[in-house]
């Protein structure tokens, strides 16, 4: 597919607590990886990954630096040999910005 490099951007996957409200809190997920692709958007380009759980199915999640900078560590910059690994999506605080988001951790 293509050759991955972390950028120096912003997180792209932002989640708010909400306190005092019936929101569903966010659980860690176990996925596996189904493809990687850029994807144009109004605010520039991104990076999708489709992934898949027996529970959830499929779904696309865009790929944060933090999260992009993790899987060409665990798995390379070759973005096609990524098919078929397994990660985890997993709520962390940004100590830069003091805000949650959403990681995608590669799981061993």
């Amino acid at each position: 597919m293509a050759k991955r490099k972390a950028k120096e951007i912003f997180p792209t996957m932002k989640i708010e607590a909400k306190k005092d409200s019936d929101d569903v809190a966010f659980q860690a997920v176990t996925a596996k990886i189904v493809s990687v692709t850029d994807l144009e958007t109004k605010y520039g380009d991104k990076v999708v990954m489709t992934l898949s759980t027996e529970k959830l199915g499929s779904f696309n999640v865009f790929v944060n630096n933090v999260s992009m900078e993790r899987l060409i560590k665990a798995y390379g910059d070759d973005d096609d040999t990524w098919k078929d690994k397994t990660v985890v999506l997993e709520k962390q605080t940004d100590d830069k910005f003091d805000k949650d988001m959403i990681v995608i951790l590669p799981k061993a």
